[in-house]
């Protein structure tokens, strides 16, 4: 009956956190917005006065090819050149392989990456 179907659900959840990074504490009290490429192989992610770049793996597979058995961190697989002040959004273009990074005194950086 129900009450059988029910146990089975709760016995077939799964932990849902597959990846993690961690961030320096630069640029308190705001928040840093990170951002998927078209693809959604590749996160861009403030990182103090630079943009990290981030993979689920070094060879920026997709997600459903990398899901791993426990969470871990993900690659960084580049770095952009550093700014004057902290770096707190990031976009991808939805057309192009390029992101924007704004940084907090107002400046506006463009940048095409090479993976």
């Amino acid at each position: 009956g129900y009450r059988g179907r029910r146990s089975a659900f709760h016995r077939n959840v799964k932990p849902r956190l597959l990846f993690y990074s961690e961030e320096p504490n630069i640029g308190r009290g705001f928040i840093k917005e990170q951002s998927f490429s078209a693809d959604g192989r590749v996160i861009a992610s403030p990182f103090g006065n630079c943009v990290r770049l981030l993979a689920f793996n070094s060879r920026c597979s997709e997600l459903c090819d990398s899901v791993p058995l426990k969470p871990r961190s993900l690659t960084q697989v580049g770095l952009t050149v550093s700014q004057q002040s902290s770096i707190l959004a990031s976009t991808f273009s939805p057309n192009h392989c390029m992101f924007v990074a704004g940084a907090r005194d107002g400046s506006v950086s463009f940048c095409s990456p090479k993976l």
